[in-house]
């Protein structure tokens, strides 16, 4: 018999027989994968997502592609795809991904576009587990290759509605509906751009005057250079969220300006230590507050109306719990 042709593989579906045999060694290929793509990640992500290729879907692409040897051609049976908060984050997934697995080769949709392109932007790699991986728990899955995407959340939402709307470049894309689509693929491009500079703006932030305006950064800045030892939250979104909540209750209760804060949290910052050692967190000797912690241990000292806000909203907080 001769090679197969994409049409056999169409009309014959024993021609799927390697998809088959292999579908328990795709399976857990995506396993080890997944396991070892999110052991390396060490900064926040949207997502990370896996899948096999559902039998039906290798079938059209075989007839698609025209492959002429799917079970060599077809690289992406295991697919996972990491999606991530700003296109910063490209950068580490790239790093991530390098360290985690063999790369055999690599497509930047993102970079390598033309201007006028048509919108999908993600970057692609097709990747082997690395070769140290060996033994019994790796031996039957040497040699499978698998993709793994990366794009942002907006980059995302693109894909997502432009594989809705079933046009698959702008070739066939009716001549009315040209402009209205490219548009709304660069309202998406602007977007992951302000994301970006916002995230830029919020953690880059200049140096506070002394009587300057009370806001989050300002606020942040001010608790680093006022308590530099003090530890802080495991992740930086609930580091910021933390300090806005703070910034919120000295503004309810009276403070207008970042000289004002400073000056009680200087004068009565022996008073919150003394409070900080008969009331430790945790109840455990010795430990020590965030540096939100600190301060709001001192405004509650020096401050009435902070004092009376707190212990409101504590009470409220309690009575929801219960």
């Amino acid at each position: 018999m001769g090679t197969k042709t994409s049409n056999d593989y169409g009309r014959d579906q024993n021609a799927l027989s390697f998809y088959d045999d292999n579908l328990w060694r795709y399976k857990r290929l995506m396993e080890e994968a997944l396991f070892a793509l999110e052991a390396g990640i060490g900064f926040k992500v949207h997502s990370v997502t896996s899948r096999v290729k559902e039998r039906q879907s290798v079938s059209d692409k075989i007839l698609r592609k025209a492959y002429r040897a799917p079970e060599d051609e077809l690289e992406d049976i295991v697919g996972l795809r990491m999606v991530c908060l700003y296109t910063s984050d490209l950068q580490k997934a790239d790093s991530v991904i390098r360290n985690a697995f063999d790369v055999v080769s690599f497509e930047d949709k993102i970079n390598d576009t033309s201007e006028d392109s048509f919108g999908y932007m993600s970057v692609h790699y097709i990747c082997q587990l690395r070769e140290e991986n060996k033994g019994p728990r790796y031996d039957s899955l040497q040699g499978l290759k698998f993709e793994v995407q990366c794009r942002t959340i907006l980059m995302d939402a693109w894909a997502n509605v432009s594989h809705h709307l079933a046009y698959k470049g702008k070739n066939s894309l009716p001549e009315n509906k040209k402009r209205a689509f490219h548009a709304l693929a660069g309202l998406f491009y602007v977007a992951d751009e302000q994301f970006q500079q916002l995230l830029h703006t919020t953690t880059d932030t200049r140096p506070s005057q002394q009587g300057g305006h009370l806001d989050r950064d300002s606020v942040k800045e001010l608790l680093e250079e006022l308590y530099p030892n003090r530890e802080r939250e495991e992740s930086d979104e609930m580091h910021l969220l933390s300090i806005s909540d703070f910034v919120e209750e000295a503004i309810a209760a009276g403070y207008t300006s970042l000289g004002t804060l400073r000056e009680d949290l200087t004068r009565f910052y022996s008073q919150g230590l003394e409070h900080e050692r008969a009331h430790p967190p945790l109840g455990e000797p010795g430990e020590k507050l965030f540096g939100v912690g600190i301060a709001r241990a001192t405004l509650n000292i020096a401050n009435p109306t902070f004092r009376a806000n707190w212990a409101r909203g504590r009470q409220a907080w309690e009575e929801e719990e219960e």
